[in-house]
């Protein structure tokens, strides 16, 4: 069973009861079929089975000689609509099975951004299907929680705030031009550094760290597409699986900068959700590189 199963409202669902409905009804009747071939010419049959709107079951396999399709590994998704960046995507394959990766070099979070592709069918049908980097407009991102918490906003001035965003304005330009070789942008974010440690190391005797930190988007575990994020609501929607009857929230939720939804079920969120309070949680990132 899939662990982000749950996010979209399969929650406690055991294998047998999931695995009925799976092969009985949504590869049976899907929503949308797709094919193409692989970066080694070799046929993919994509299978979609929708339990709400823009979200369902993704069915990933192959034609049998005799014409039928062999499932080779399913995933839970929602579709990712809003832009996150506008930033070259490089395109690694998955080792295990027919998947992608895209990976962005966003200075914003100041790492490599790495997420697990949705529109895999889509990109493999383009004319840049055989580049290690493609550029379409942009990435949008959509993030899976298995289980997370509401905490309270940190209290802010109209000018802290802006005096922030501009901090973090300056941090992007010094990343970049470190990237480039700027030797002096490396000296300069060296002393960022220190300078912040001081502070902190000031304040987090006498301050709930949750307070101190305002959102943090960081790798969580071995997978390269596992993060766990503090995040500001910027918005609030409530949908409803209608095979399982259960509620999700999707989030759209503002962190480092960047701006990205979430999906959780009702069930494993902790905490009463309300734009300008965050979000505390972990995340499997999905996204589309918009091909």
């Amino acid at each position: 069973m899939h662990k982000y199963l749950r996010s979209i409202g399969f929650r406690n669902y055991g294998k047998r009861e999931f695995d009925e409905w799976l092969y009985g009804k949504a590869l049976v009747n899907p929503d949308n079929m797709s094919e193409a071939l692989d970066m080694e010419g070799n046929e993919i049959i994509e299978l979609r089975k929708e339990v709400s709107a823009g979200m369902g079951i993704c069915m990933r396999g192959f034609r049998s000689r005799d014409g039928r399709f062999v499932m080779d590994h399913y995933f839970p998704y929602r579709e990712a609509v809003r832009k996150a960046n506008a930033l070259e995507t490089s395109v690694i394959p998955q080792t295990d099975r027919n998947g992608l990766f895209g990976m962005n070099d966003d200075t914003r979070l100041g790492l490599d951004l790495v997420y697990y592709v949705q529109d895999m069918m889509r990109f493999l049908k383009s004319d840049q299907s055989r580049n290690s980097k493609v550029f379409f407009g942009g990435t949008s991102l959509m993030g899976l929680s298995s289980g997370g918490k509401i905490i309270m906003p940190v209290q802010k001035t109209a000018e802290a705030i802006e005096r922030t965003e501009k901090a973090k304005a300056k941090r992007s330009e010094l990343l970049l031009a470190a990237r480039e070789g700027d030797e002096s942008a490396y000296e300069a974010l060296s002393i960022d550094e220190m300078d912040t440690y001081n502070a902190l190391a000031g304040r987090v005797g006498q301050e709930d760290v949750y307070s101190i930190i305002d959102t943090s988007f960081m790798p969580s575990g071995v997978e390269m597409d596992k993060y766990m994020i503090i995040a500001e609501i910027t918005g609030i929607h409530r949908f409803l699986n209608k095979t399982s009857s259960q509620t999700v929230y999707v989030f759209s939720l503002k962190s480092n900068q960047m701006e990205f939804d979430l999906t959780i079920n009702e069930a494993d969120l902790l905490g009463v959700p309300e734009v300008g309070r965050r979000f505390k949680g972990d995340m499997w990132l999905q996204g589309k590189v918009n091909a």
